[in-house]
C-alpha cells in the first residue's frame, strides 16, 4: 500500500513539474514575441485599367466545356419473376455500354464470382442486365 503511494506522490511531482515547464515556455514565447516587431509586408498596387475585358461573351458561355452528353434511350424494364434462388448480390461494375458490365454474385455452392452480361450463374439462371 505504502509502495502505491509513493508512486503517485512521483508521479504527481513528475506532473507539476511538466506543467510548470510548460508554461513557464508559453509564457517566455509570449513576451518575446510581443517586443519583436512584425516584418512589414509590402502591398502590390493592382492596375484595373490592365484589365478592360468586362464582355461576357454569349457563345463561350454557352459552349459545353466537357463535351455533350449522349442522349440514351429509356427502355422499358420488363417485369421479373420473384424466385427463391439463394443468390446474393455483392456489388456492381456498370459500364457505358451493357455488354461491359459485370457483377459479383455469390450463391451457397460457389464463393464470389465475378459474372458478364449473358453469362450462366446457375444452370437455366443468364445474367441479363447489370444497372
Amino acid at each position: 500500500m505504502a509502495m502505491g503511494i509513493f508512486r503517485i506522490e512521483v508521479l504527481l511531482r513528475y506532473l507539476s513539474l511538466f506543467t510548470f515547464i510548460s508554461l513557464s515556455a508559453f509564457s517566455a514565447a509570449k513576451i518575446f514575441w510581443s517586443f519583436t516587431p512584425m516584418p512589414e509586408q509590402e502591398l502590390i498596387p493592382i492596375d484595373y485599367r490592365a484589365s478592360n475585358n468586362n464582355v461576357v461573351h454569349f457563345e463561350m458561355a454557352s459552349s459545353s466545356l466537357f463535351g455533350f452528353l449522349a442522349v440514351v434511350e429509356e427502355k422499358i424494364q420488363e417485369p421479373t419473376q420473384k424466385t427463391k434462388l439463394k443468390l446474393s448480390l455483392k456489388g456492381v461494375m456498370p459500364a457505358v455500354d451493357m455488354q461491359n458490365s459485370m457483377a459479383i454474385i455469390s450463391s451457397r455452392s460457389k464463393k464470389d464470382e465475378v459474372y458478364r452480361i449473358n453469362d450462366q450463374i446457375i444452370r437455366g439462371v443468364l445474367l441479363k442486365e447489370v444497372h
